[in-house]
Protein backbone atom coordinates (compact mmCIF):
# COMPACT_ATOMS: atom_id res chain seq x y z
CA UNK A 1 0.00 0.00 0.00
CA UNK A 2 1.51 2.88 -0.98
CA UNK A 3 1.94 6.28 1.61
CA UNK A 4 -0.19 8.99 0.09
CA UNK A 5 1.28 12.42 -0.75
CA UNK A 6 0.66 14.87 2.24
CA UNK A 7 -1.86 16.92 0.77
CA UNK A 8 -4.93 18.23 2.04
CA UNK A 9 -7.33 14.70 2.53
CA UNK A 10 -10.26 16.41 0.81
CA UNK A 11 -8.04 17.75 -2.15
CA UNK A 12 -9.08 16.99 -5.51
CA UNK A 13 -5.20 15.19 -5.57
CA UNK A 14 -6.59 13.46 -3.03
CA UNK A 15 -9.71 12.03 -4.68
CA UNK A 16 -7.20 11.40 -7.68
CA UNK A 17 -4.85 8.89 -5.97
CA UNK A 18 -8.52 7.21 -4.64
CA UNK A 19 -9.52 6.47 -8.37
CA UNK A 20 -6.24 5.48 -9.20
CA UNK A 21 -5.66 2.58 -6.64
CA UNK A 22 -9.64 1.35 -6.74
CA UNK A 23 -8.99 0.30 -10.23
CA UNK A 24 -6.10 -2.17 -8.89
CA UNK A 25 -7.51 -3.66 -5.90
CA UNK A 26 -11.40 -2.67 -6.27
CA UNK A 27 -12.50 -6.02 -5.86
CA UNK A 28 -11.17 -6.36 -2.12
CA UNK A 29 -12.47 -2.89 -1.63
CA UNK A 30 -16.04 -4.15 -2.41
CA UNK A 31 -15.59 -7.06 -0.06
CA UNK A 32 -14.78 -5.84 2.74
CA UNK A 33 -17.46 -2.73 2.54
CA UNK A 34 -20.17 -5.65 1.75
CA UNK A 35 -18.55 -8.04 4.73
CA UNK A 36 -19.03 -4.53 7.17
CA UNK A 37 -22.36 -3.46 5.92
CA UNK A 38 -23.98 -7.38 6.15
CA UNK A 39 -22.66 -7.13 9.86
CA UNK A 40 -23.79 -3.68 10.95
CA UNK A 41 -27.00 -4.54 9.83
CA UNK A 42 -27.41 -7.27 12.00
CA UNK A 43 -25.35 -5.91 14.82
CA UNK A 44 -24.52 -2.39 15.27
CA UNK A 45 -25.80 -0.84 18.73
CA UNK A 46 -28.99 0.81 18.82
CA UNK A 47 -28.36 3.42 21.04
CA UNK A 48 -30.86 6.94 21.18
CA UNK A 49 -27.90 9.46 19.51
CA UNK A 50 -27.99 7.25 16.67
CA UNK A 51 -31.42 8.55 15.35
CA UNK A 52 -30.35 9.97 11.95
CA UNK A 53 -31.84 13.85 10.96
CA UNK A 54 -30.94 15.11 14.70
CA UNK A 55 -27.89 16.85 14.31
CA UNK A 56 -28.00 18.12 18.07
CA UNK A 57 -28.48 14.59 19.30
CA UNK A 58 -24.89 13.80 17.51
CA UNK A 59 -23.62 17.06 18.81
CA UNK A 60 -23.94 16.52 22.08
CA UNK A 61 -23.17 12.55 21.87
CA UNK A 62 -19.96 13.64 20.98
CA UNK A 63 -18.97 15.98 23.94
CA UNK A 64 -20.58 12.98 26.35
CA UNK A 65 -18.78 10.35 24.99
CA UNK A 66 -15.35 11.99 25.84
CA UNK A 67 -13.29 9.80 28.00
CA UNK A 68 -16.44 8.28 29.03
CA UNK A 69 -17.95 4.54 28.26
CA UNK A 70 -20.99 4.71 25.72
CA UNK A 71 -23.06 2.86 28.37
CA UNK A 72 -22.53 5.55 31.11
CA UNK A 73 -23.97 8.01 28.53
CA UNK A 74 -26.49 5.98 27.68
CA UNK A 75 -28.06 5.76 30.71
CA UNK A 76 -28.59 9.49 30.89
CA UNK A 77 -28.45 10.62 27.67
CA UNK A 78 -32.93 10.27 26.96
CA UNK A 79 -33.31 12.49 30.43
CA UNK A 80 -30.59 14.79 29.32
CA UNK A 81 -31.82 15.68 25.78
CA UNK A 82 -35.76 15.61 27.33
CA UNK A 83 -34.02 18.73 29.66
CA UNK A 84 -31.75 20.33 27.00
CA UNK A 85 -33.59 20.09 23.73
CA UNK A 86 -31.84 22.35 22.16
CA UNK A 87 -28.68 24.77 22.00
CA UNK A 88 -30.00 27.67 23.99
CA UNK A 89 -30.71 25.03 26.76
CA UNK A 90 -27.60 24.05 27.41
CA UNK A 91 -26.12 27.86 27.43
CA UNK A 92 -28.53 28.36 30.35
CA UNK A 93 -28.99 25.65 32.88
CA UNK A 94 -27.91 25.38 35.83
CA UNK A 95 -28.27 21.88 36.59
CA UNK A 96 -26.30 20.80 34.10
CA UNK A 97 -23.27 19.71 35.73
CA UNK A 98 -25.03 17.45 38.13
CA UNK A 99 -27.21 15.82 35.69
CA UNK A 100 -23.69 14.83 33.50
CA UNK A 101 -22.32 13.96 37.27
CA UNK A 102 -22.89 10.27 36.14
CA UNK A 103 -20.15 10.17 33.66
CA UNK A 104 -17.01 11.96 35.47
CA UNK A 105 -14.72 14.55 34.94
CA UNK A 106 -18.56 16.66 35.12
CA UNK A 107 -16.93 19.66 35.65
CA UNK A 108 -14.65 19.90 32.89
CA UNK A 109 -17.22 18.33 30.69
CA UNK A 110 -19.61 20.83 31.85
CA UNK A 111 -17.42 24.23 30.52
CA UNK A 112 -16.29 22.17 27.57
CA UNK A 113 -20.24 21.61 26.90
CA UNK A 114 -21.06 25.52 27.64
CA UNK A 115 -17.81 26.61 25.38
CA UNK A 116 -19.18 24.61 22.31
CA UNK A 117 -22.81 25.58 22.72
CA UNK A 118 -21.99 29.12 22.78
CA UNK A 119 -19.49 29.22 20.08
CA UNK A 120 -22.25 27.56 18.18
CA UNK A 121 -24.98 29.97 18.69
CA UNK A 122 -22.48 33.01 18.27
CA UNK A 123 -20.88 32.02 15.22
CA UNK A 124 -23.69 29.55 13.38
CA UNK A 125 -26.73 30.80 14.82
CA UNK A 126 -27.59 27.96 17.06
CA UNK A 127 -27.54 25.60 13.89
CA UNK A 128 -24.47 22.58 13.90
CA UNK A 129 -22.57 23.18 10.50
CA UNK A 130 -22.11 20.12 8.23
CA UNK A 131 -19.20 21.03 7.05
CA UNK A 132 -15.78 19.43 8.52
CA UNK A 133 -13.45 22.74 8.86
CA UNK A 134 -16.55 24.61 10.51
CA UNK A 135 -16.84 21.89 12.91
CA UNK A 136 -13.60 21.73 13.68
CA UNK A 137 -13.72 25.55 15.09
CA UNK A 138 -16.34 24.17 17.49
CA UNK A 139 -14.34 24.17 21.43
CA UNK A 140 -14.00 19.84 21.86
CA UNK A 141 -14.18 19.14 18.18
CA UNK A 142 -11.69 17.49 16.76
CA UNK A 143 -10.89 15.67 14.23
CA UNK A 144 -12.77 12.18 14.95
CA UNK A 145 -16.15 14.11 16.25
CA UNK A 146 -16.21 16.40 13.39
CA UNK A 147 -16.42 13.54 10.83
CA UNK A 148 -18.59 11.74 12.97
CA UNK A 149 -21.20 14.51 12.90
CA UNK A 150 -20.56 15.00 9.22
CA UNK A 151 -21.28 11.64 8.44
CA UNK A 152 -23.93 10.03 10.55
CA UNK A 153 -26.56 13.44 10.71
CA UNK A 154 -25.26 14.90 7.63
CA UNK A 155 -24.73 11.64 5.13
CA UNK A 156 -21.17 12.77 4.15
CA UNK A 157 -18.54 10.03 3.01
CA UNK A 158 -15.37 10.13 5.36
CA UNK A 159 -13.34 7.52 7.25
CA UNK A 160 -13.94 7.82 10.98
CA UNK A 161 -10.88 6.78 12.68
CA UNK A 162 -11.84 5.32 16.59
CA UNK A 163 -9.11 3.41 18.84
CA UNK A 164 -11.48 0.76 17.75
CA UNK A 165 -11.36 1.03 14.38
CA UNK A 166 -7.11 1.38 14.80
CA UNK A 167 -7.08 -1.82 15.92
CA UNK A 168 -9.16 -3.30 13.33
CA UNK A 169 -7.06 -1.94 10.31
CA UNK A 170 -4.02 -2.71 12.41
CA UNK A 171 -4.81 -6.31 12.94
CA UNK A 172 -6.57 -7.02 9.36
CA UNK A 173 -4.41 -5.11 7.35
CA UNK A 174 -0.89 -4.42 9.20
CA UNK A 175 -1.86 -0.85 9.05
CA UNK A 176 0.22 1.76 11.49
CA UNK A 177 -0.79 5.59 10.46
CA UNK A 178 -3.62 7.15 10.38
CA UNK A 179 -3.07 8.77 7.28
CA UNK A 180 -2.81 5.01 5.65
CA UNK A 181 -5.91 4.18 7.63
CA UNK A 182 -7.74 6.80 6.04
CA UNK A 183 -6.21 6.22 2.85
CA UNK A 184 -7.30 2.48 2.61
CA UNK A 185 -10.61 3.35 4.18
CA UNK A 186 -11.52 6.42 1.25
CA UNK A 187 -10.85 3.47 -0.99
CA UNK A 188 -13.72 1.10 0.71
CA UNK A 189 -16.28 3.74 1.21
CA UNK A 190 -15.63 5.75 -2.34
CA UNK A 191 -18.85 6.25 -4.05
CA UNK A 192 -20.99 4.51 -1.58
CA UNK A 193 -22.90 5.30 1.46
CA UNK A 194 -21.47 5.04 4.73
CA UNK A 195 -23.19 5.75 7.21
CA UNK A 196 -23.92 2.04 8.31
CA UNK A 197 -20.11 0.94 7.32
CA UNK A 198 -19.05 3.63 9.64
CA UNK A 199 -21.16 2.30 12.81
CA UNK A 200 -20.31 -0.96 11.89
CA UNK A 201 -16.69 -0.43 12.10
CA UNK A 202 -16.90 1.39 15.61
CA UNK A 203 -19.15 -1.68 17.14
CA UNK A 204 -17.11 -4.11 15.67
CA UNK A 205 -14.34 -2.91 17.54
CA UNK A 206 -16.28 -2.65 20.41
CA UNK A 207 -17.89 -6.37 20.35
CA UNK A 208 -15.93 -8.60 18.46
CA UNK A 209 -12.38 -7.37 17.20
CA UNK A 210 -11.22 -5.99 21.49
CA UNK A 211 -7.93 -5.21 22.87
CA UNK A 212 -7.83 -8.30 24.53
CA UNK A 213 -9.24 -12.03 23.88
CA UNK A 214 -10.86 -10.55 20.19
CA UNK A 215 -13.64 -13.34 19.29
CA UNK A 216 -12.61 -14.02 16.05
CA UNK A 217 -14.73 -16.95 15.30
CA UNK A 218 -17.20 -14.04 14.76
CA UNK A 219 -15.47 -11.63 12.92
CA UNK A 220 -17.16 -11.02 8.91
CA UNK A 221 -13.82 -10.14 8.15
CA UNK A 222 -11.64 -13.75 9.16
CA UNK A 223 -11.60 -14.81 6.16
CA UNK A 224 -8.60 -11.95 5.24
CA UNK A 225 -7.41 -10.90 8.01
CA UNK A 226 -3.76 -10.94 8.72
CA UNK A 227 -4.30 -10.75 12.38
CA UNK A 228 -5.72 -14.72 12.08
CA UNK A 229 -2.90 -16.04 9.83
CA UNK A 230 -0.29 -15.47 12.15
CA UNK A 231 -1.97 -16.63 15.40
Amino acid sequence: MRKPQKKSMESTMWNHIVRHDREFFDDEYRWFYQKMVEWAEKNIRKYPWRKSGDSYRVFLSELLLRRTDRKAVNRIFDDLLAKHPDIDSLISSPSLGNEIKPLGLNRQREKLIRESSKYVKENYGGEIPREINKLLKIPGIGEYSSRAISCFDFGKVTPIIDSNVRRILKRFAGLEEDEIMFHYLSLVIYGRECTVFNYGLIDLGGLVCKPKRPTCSLCPLKAHCKFIENV
